[in-house]
């Protein structure tokens, strides 16, 4: 029925962001100045969502405007991650077509405007197709991430004096069992302990697979002591019920 040609003309109306925060050096998203076009555009992305659901016809028509899409990213309020995610899952022949620089805006985005795990998750669907894992893709994403991976790859989740939460940040100062007693996990959005699990997530699908090339990278990359610093964190104070880092 062509829905989604009325759908993606309304989302090529100007969106203004307010990037205050931003210039003070806060790593926190862009505010949209016109809250009701926001919120008109999150209900664009949730019906083109569900509209490249399980439809490879859907995917392929709606493939060519994912970069235009991905423009909205960082607005505040704004999920866009999860509508190209949909665009993109299961279909092996458009995960092929996804260049480096594109892979580069959602870690872009991470290192503007702070660590949200939906980011992060956004690689796992051109990591793994149906199952099987595309070592093309987790040769470049693992790349990607260890040529940055102080600031994008979390491994232990320590806030007591970190570049990558901002002053203001009310968990600024928190260690990884400060965030865990104060429920940090239950965040809806921007949740520190959540991209914690997340990138640990992310860093094992790039080695899964018979990908011994990528194994042995990360191997040099986290020590025993950090893997067991996280279990003895967990055995004590969540006894692991409460939060279940990976």
């Amino acid at each position: 029925l062509e829905i989604d040609k009325p759908v993606r003309n309304l989302l090529g109306l100007h969106l203004e962001r307010d990037t205050s925060r931003r210039d003070r050096g806060e790593l926190e998203a862009d505010a949209a100045t016109n809250v009701p076009r926001r919120e008109l555009f999150q209900l664009c992305y949730t019906l083109l969502k569900l509209l490249a659901r399980k439809s490879p016809k859907a995917q392929k028509k709606l493939f060519p405007f994912i970069k235009h899409f991905s423009e909205h990213v960082g607005i505040e309020k704004l999920n866009v991650a999860d509508t190209i995610v949909e665009i993109l899952r299961d279909n092996a022949s458009l995960c092929v077509r996804i260049n480096e620089d594109f892979f580069r805006t959602f870690m872009d985005a991470i290192k503007v405007w702070g660590r949200k795990a939906r980011w992060l998750s956004f690689f796992d669907v051109f990591i793994v197709q149906r199952g099987n894992p595309m070592k093309r893709n987790q040769d470049l994403i693992l790349r990607l991430l260890l040529e940055d991976k102080e600031a994008l790859i979390d491994l232990t989740c320590d806030y007591t004096d970190s570049p990558y939460l901002s002053k203001s940040d009310e968990r600024f100062g928190m260690s990884r069992l400060d965030l865990m007693v104060s429920n940090d996990h239950r965040r809806p959005v921007f949740s520190l302990l959540k991209y914690h699990t997340t990138a640990l997530s992310l860093v094992a699908m790039c080695c899964s697979g018979k990908n011994t090339d990528n194994q042995v990278k990360v191997l040099h990359m986290i020590s025993l002591e950090t893997v067991m610093r996280g279990i003895l964190d967990l055995d004590l104070k969540t006894d692991g019920q409460r939060y279940r880092p990976i």
